[in-house]
């Protein structure tokens, strides 16, 4: 076909001509179809307008009903697409002990002197620190134990890290890894809903090994960013796991640090795979029918406000509703992050 109003523009090829002229391309397919077809004439595609208009028709009066109906019996409403299978607190925890340790073996030593962590400072040092750490949850783990609550766990650990300050890195990293194998075993004996101490706080077992997943992540941040390697990515059965943990955890979060707000509940919409949908009453009572706040924000960044790895003031975030509420929330998010 030619048009013969607009000289040059040769020869049209039927269906990307036709397509073209109804605006049925794509933006690339459109782009490719002009550079090879030239602009489609205006009067041209004026006149296809009336061609569409006469063949709409409204659809079937059944049509929503039926295609709701067949939705529903493919998936609940509520349930997330893809489903996220639940793992266990110590599934977790493990997963995320092997990435780190797989972290830190890829380090030269060069690379291990360079600083990570305001506090703790350089990478082998933090290492260090954590392998502090394990010991202490080892102790606390002990049934018959008399393990006390330490509430400053930096000073907790200094022993430790004097101890492994002169060893070849490698071994700082072996020391660490043999502990938190010890520990993770130690945790998978016995209920995992036993309370036990954890530096200030009383928790379950199963608390403890989420909160120790949160660490583990957070301070594989740490050494990312001082070492130039790619952040710990978890799966998304660790961030339901962690995320669900976090919304029930947070009336607790908020009365640690004196902030009781009665009768107020706030709607999380948590995005992303491994998020969901939680009405969390503040108080810890029954949640209210209208939440006084929706929150809705990326499940990966919410968790790393818990971490203590972003700040809430940072966070994207959409607020309908009691913005204070929702500030005062989210700048409590953090209390049980442990360094």
């Amino acid at each position: 076909m030619t048009d013969e109003r607009n000289p040059g523009m040769g020869e049209y090829d039927d269906e990307p001509a036709a397509l073209l002229a109804l605006d049925a391309l794509t933006p690339d397919e459109q782009v490719e179809a002009e550079l090879r077809l030239g602009p489609w004439p205006m009067p041209l595609a004026e006149a296809t307008l009336p061609l569409a208009e006469a063949v709409a028709s409204e659809p079937p009066p059944d049509l929503r009903s039926d295609v709701l109906a067949a939705a529903l019996a493919r998936r609940p409403a509520g349930r997330p697409v893809p489903a996220v299978r639940a793992v266990t607190p110590a599934e977790a925890f493990e997963r995320t002990l092997d990435e780190f340790h797989d972290l830190l073996l890829s380090l030269s030593e060069a690379e291990a002197s360079r600083s990570a962590h305001e506090e703790h400072g350089r990478v082998r040092d933090l290492v260090a620190h954590l392998a502090g750490v394990e010991r202490l949850n080892l102790r606390w783990l002990d049934p018959d134990g008399d393990a006390p609550y330490l509430p400053d766990h930096v000073a907790a650990t200094r022993a430790t890290v004097a101890e492994l300050a002169d060893l070849p890195f490698a071994e700082v990293v072996a020391r660490w890894h043999a502990a938190a194998l010890a520990m993770l075993a130690a945790a998978r004996r016995g209920d995992q809903d036993r309370q036990v101490p954890f530096h200030d706080i009383a928790v379950t077992v199963g608390g403890m090994l989420t909160m120790r997943t949160f660490e583990l992540w957070a301070h594989g941040m740490d050494i990312a960013l001082a070492t130039d390697r790619p952040l710990l990515d978890l799966d998304d059965e660790r961030m339901r796991l962690m995320s669900s943990r976090l919304m029930d955890a947070l009336p607790l979060a908020l009365a640690y640090r004196g902030v009781e707000p009665p009768g107020r509940t706030v709607r999380f919409v948590l995005t992303g795979p491994g998020g969901g949908c939680y009405d969390v009453p503040l108080d810890g009572a029954a949640a209210a029918t209208d939440p006084d706040v929706l929150v809705v924000t990326d499940v990966v960044a919410l968790c790393r406000v818990a971490a203590a790895r972003l700040g809430p003031d940072r966070l994207d975030v959409t607020v309908e509703g009691d913005r204070e509420l929702a500030d005062l929330v989210l700048a409590h998010v953090d209390a049980f992050a442990r360094d």
